[in-house]
């Protein structure tokens, strides 16, 4: 919702994270990425554990998108937004500025407004308030974030081919062989 701009995803992707070295999963337990849009906006995205350590408005909590500006910062998870300064709270959103989606309830009701959103839109037939579009977008930063730090290196999207540019072992690692007997 907060990319509801058209502006896709990022095109960069570089940053550090941690891997378990015993266990059953493999997927990063620790991470900070710096991902960068065409435009030139970054995007610092990491952990709940990480994010917590820094200095940065607003996080105490897991779960928290928190977006800062020049005037100040908003930070949202699924009960509560807080603001800074506290006057951006009430600030009034006027007709042509941009709003979450109907049915993105943030505050005690997250869930069931979801619920109650998809059942609606089986009804209505009109998309989801968490869309296919959306999920596929935070999937691919995800797995662009995750590449980057196993590689170590700067990640460069090309989101009209969608594929990593520029780095062969980076791009292959955006596909997993399929076993036996199974083919594409």
């Amino acid at each position: 919702w907060a990319d509801n701009c058209g502006m896709g995803i990022p095109v960069t992707y570089e940053g550090t994270g941690e891997l378990p070295d015993a266990g059953l999963f493999n997927c990063l337990i620790q991470w900070d990425v710096q991902c960068r849009y065409a435009n030139g906006l970054t995007m610092r995205f990491m952990d709940n554990a990480t994010a917590r350590k820094q200095d940065i408005p607003g996080i105490r909590d897991s779960n928290a998108a928190t977006f800062v500006g020049t005037d100040g910062w908003v930070c949202v998870n699924y009960s509560e937004i807080r603001t800074e300064p506290a006057s951006l709270r009430n600030e009034i959103i006027g007709p042509n500025e941009r709003r979450l989606p109907a049915g993105a309830v943030v505050g005690g009701g997250y869930a069931e407004a979801h619920h109650a959103n998809w059942t609606e839109c089986i009804r209505s037939r009109q998309d989801p308030v968490g869309n296919i579009e959306s999920a596929v977008r935070s999937d691919i930063i995800s797995h662009l974030s995750d590449i980057a730090v196993r590689t170590g290196r700067k990640i460069k999207w090309d989101p009209v081919k969608e594929t990593i540019i520029g780095d062969e072992t980076a791009a292959r690692m955006m596909r997993r062989s399929l076993r036996e007997p199974w083919t594409l």
